[in-house]
């Protein structure tokens, strides 16, 4: 938490006006993330499903990078 208000420029209590701490913070960050995966509108045998379930994953974490620890 420190760390993330030395980034934001804030004092780090000042964070826990918005979260209730760091396991909360990182469960929002997670909320979000997934909230971008797409599954298709309709059944398209399970294979075909999975495969643009890992597509979206793989574009996600193409797109958040950082939140993957990926450089």
């Amino acid at each position: 938490m420190r760390r993330l208000a030395d980034q934001l420029k804030v004092d780090p209590m000042s964070l826990y006006n918005y979260v209730d701490g760091k396991d909360a913070l990182l469960d929002g960050l997670a909320e979000v993330l997934w909230s971008e995966v797409r599954l298709p509108d309709r059944p398209k045998g399970w294979k075909r499903t999975l495969r643009e379930f890992a597509t979206s994953i793989r574009g996600l974490a193409r797109v958040h990078r950082l939140a993957y620890g990926c450089s």
